[in-house]
């Protein structure tokens, strides 16, 4: 009897877990990159008639050379997860603002390979989001202080002297900001 109780609360533990179980998505912004869970009925949504204006202060590389940036990913996350929720990507506005460490993941291929070995995992999702209308601004102080240039950076990037007179102008503009 006993061996049957657990075989049942075992049964049904795992029936919960297969419903519970979720499978992260990508798209419908973004294909390759900033997979999320869907969240049934949330207490907290935005309106689908809300404008969203977010800047992204990103300060560090990815963790490992070779990997994506999940801090960079995050900016697919957000479209994706926003669309997901009805939230049209024409009512939404995203800047990366990069600085620090970070703008190593912004080195072109040729730059990426002589400095790690590799190629940087970055640049499809930075074309990706460039294409998105996402704006890279990189931090033109981090980018001298590590002794790189322009020519060493994809193309989509766009310089400001620093990146405090970047997240000032465009906090100046509305845009609400999140730190990574």
């Amino acid at each position: 009897m006993m061996q049957l109780k657990h075989i049942l609360a075992y049964t049904l533990l795992g029936a919960t877990m297969s419903l519970t179980a979720q499978h992260a998505e990508t798209g419908p912004v973004i294909d390759d990159f900033g997979a999320v869970y869907k969240i049934p009925e949330p207490e907290i949504a935005l309106s689908e008639k809300e404008e969203l204006k977010a800047i992204f202060e990103i300060s560090d590389s990815a963790e490992t050379p070779g990997t994506v940036n999940r801090r960079i990913e995050s900016g697919a996350r957000f479209l994706n997860i926003n669309a997901q929720s009805g939230i049209s990507q024409d009512r939404q506005s995203l800047i990366l603002v990069i600085h620090g460490t970070a703008v190593f993941d912004l080195m072109n291929n040729t730059a990426y390979s002589r400095k790690f070995g590799i190629s940087n995992p970055n640049t499809d999702l930075i074309k990706s989001l460039s294409e998105k209308n996402v704006r890279i601004v990189v931090c033109g102080q981090s980018v001298a202080k590590r002794k790189l240039s322009r020519e060493m950076l994809v193309p989509e990037v766009e310089f400001a002297p620093s990146a405090m007179m970047a997240l000032v102008k465009f906090q100046n503009e509305d845009y609400r900001p999140i730190k990574f």
